[in-house]
């Protein structure tokens, strides 16, 4: 536990920005650790480390979070992605992160960011562009 937290699954199995990382790769206690315990979060819980988990988001909190981003900033999570991404904007690398999570919670938990506003009360700045979808 380098930094005092139990290790990420990544970390363990060194993929993403830990494929270049020293020393040996952990995979198979990776897979002991999902198999046996139910993940790292689980992991984590037991060894009293909860608070370093990530956020386990449903759609209240996805909602909850998504105001709060909104009232801070004025922007959507979309919005601001885009302005962090040309440099029109400066945030905190934390807020860059949980931006970022945010608006993956937000696909996966709602069909698409105008239904969000819709539902958040948030006008929504562009038309929305139907989905074609099949009928069968």
């Amino acid at each position: 536990m380098p930094d005092g937290r139990f290790p990420t699954e990544e970390w363990l199995r060194k993929r993403g920005k830990w494929k270049n990382r020293e020393g040996e790769a952990y995979n198979t206690l990776a897979v002991y650790i999902k198999n046996w315990i139910g993940g790292i979060r689980k992991l984590r819980d037991i060894l009293g480390q909860a608070e370093h988990s990530t956020i386990q988001w449903d759609k209240e909190k996805v909602i909850s979070e998504y105001l709060n981003i909104y009232q801070r900033y004025g922007l959507t999570t979309g919005q601001l992605r885009g302005k962090i991404r040309r440099n029109e904007i400066t945030v905190s690398e934390s807020d860059r992160f949980f931006i970022n999570n945010l608006d993956a919670a937000i696909r996966k938990h709602f069909d698409s960011i105008y239904d969000l506003n819709e539902l958040t009360g948030i006008k929504n700045t562009r038309r929305r562009m139907g989905r074609k979808r099949s009928v069968q």
